[in-house]
C-alpha cells in the first residue's frame, strides 16, 4: 500500500460541511478542499476501482479550472462547464436552479477570459431535471469538458468537485488553500451512494465533496480529470425535502442519514441520455491534462455514514 506523507496531503476529515449562507452544520467524515498546489497519493481503496491514467491531483485542478466558468444571473451566481462547441457557440451546461429565471441574458465569465453575454438555450428534453444550457458567441479556443463515466462507480471511488462559491466583491479578500483570489474552489472527496433510481430532478450521485452555495452547475471529476456528474444539492439543506424520488416516492428510511449527509450530483449518463449529440465528441481525455511518469492517484477509503 501506498502511503503519503503529511507534507503531501492537503486533506483532513473535518466534522463539519459549509451550506448556503456561510453557516456551519455538522456532520461526519466530509473532506476540507484540496490544495492543488501539492501533489499526493492515498493508500488504495478497499473495493476495486477502474485504473485511470497517472493524472496528479494537480493537473485534475488545471482541468477543473479550464472548463469551469462563472454564470451571473440576475441577483444570483452560480456555476457553468464548457460542454460543447457549434461554430463560435459555445454551449455551458449548468443547473436551471442557477438561473432562477429571472433575466433572458446572463454573464459568463471565463478563467484569465472577458464577460460574455449569454442566453438560455431552452430544451424541452431538460424540463424535468435540474439542468439548463446556456450559449455564448466567441472567436477564441477555449477547451471543452472531457466526458466519463459514473455509472458502476463503487463507494469510495475519489471524486473532485469546483465551483464559484464566493460573489464577486468578495474575492480579493478571498484566503486559504481552497479558494482563490477569483474565488475558485476545488475540493476532494469520494462517492458516497449511488441510487438505483434518480431522485427529484435527476440527482443520483451522492459524494462527500463539500459543496456551498454558488458552486451548483460545477463539475465532478475522476482521478483522469473527466467530467462524471454536475453539481447541485448540497449536504444537510436547512429547507425542503429534495429527497424523494422521480415517481413521487420516499427514498428508504435505512438510508435516509446517508442521503442526507452526502452532496449530490445528476449523472453524466443523464445529459447524455436527454442531449445524445450534443457532447458526443467529448469522450477523450483533454490532452491539456498531461500524463506523467509518477504512480498513479490512489483514492483514500475513510468515509462512513453519518
Amino acid at each position: 500500500m501506498v502511503k503519503a506523507t503529511l507534507t503531501q496531503v492537503a486533506i483532513a476529515l473535518v466534522s463539519g460541511v459549509m451550506v448556503a449562507g456561510g453557516t456551519m452544520t455538522v456532520a461526519q467524515n466530509l473532506y476540507q478542499p484540496l490544495n492543488p498546489n501539492l501533489d499526493e497519493t492515498w493508500p488504495a481503496l478497499l473495493e476495486p476501482e477502474p485504473i485511470w491514467p497517472e493524472v496528479t491531483p494537480s493537473q485534475v485542478y488545471e482541468e477543473a479550472r479550464r472548463i469551469s466558468v462563472r454564470v451571473l444571473s440576475g441577483s444570483g451566481w452560480g456555476t457553468g462547464i464548457l460542454l460543447a462547441r457549434e461554430g463560435s457557440t459555445y454551449v455551458i451546461l449548468t443547473n436551471r436552479h442557477v438561473l432562477n429565471g429571472e433575466a433572458d441574458e446572463y454573464e459568463i465569465e471565463i478563467l484569465n477570459g472577458p464577460m460574455y453575454l449569454a442566453r438560455d438555450r431552452r430544451e424541452p428534453t431538460l424540463e424535468a431535471h435540474d439542468l439548463a444550457l446556456l450559449e455564448f458567441d466567441s472567436p477564441e479556443d477555449y477547451p471543452l469538458a472531457q466526458l466519463g463515466e459514473s455509472v458502476n462507480l463503487p463507494q469510495g471511488t475519489v471524486t473532485f468537485a469546483a465551483g464559484f462559491p464566493l460573489e464577486r466583491e468578495d474575492r480579493v479578500e478571498s484566503s486559504g488553500p481552497d479558494t482563490f483570489n477569483d474565488g475558485f474552489k476545488f475540493t476532494q472527496g469520494e462517492i458516497s451512494l449511488q441510487l438505483e433510481r434518480p431522485l427529484e430532478d435527476g440527482y443520483q450521485l451522492g459524494y462527500t465533496n463539500a459543496i456551498e452555495k454558488g458552486m451548483s452547475g460545477g463539475p465532478v471529476l475522476n482521478r483522469a480529470g473527466e467530467l462524471i456528474a454536475i453539481n447541485g444539492i448540497h449536504a444537510d439543506p436547512l429547507w425542503g425535502n429534495p429527497y424523494v424520488y422521480q415517481d413521487g416516492t420516499q427514498t428508504e428510511a435505512d438510508l435516509q442519514s446517508l442521503i442526507e449527509g452526502s452532496s449530490w450530483a445528476i449523472p453524466i449518463e443523464t445529459v447524455l441520455q436527454l442531449l445524445p449529440t450534443l457532447a458526443r465528441g467529448n469522450r477523450d481525455l483533454n490532452p491539456g491534462v498531461e500524463h506523467n511518469s509518477a504512480q498513479p492517484v490512489s483514492p483514500q477509503s475513510s468515509f462512513s455514514s453519518p
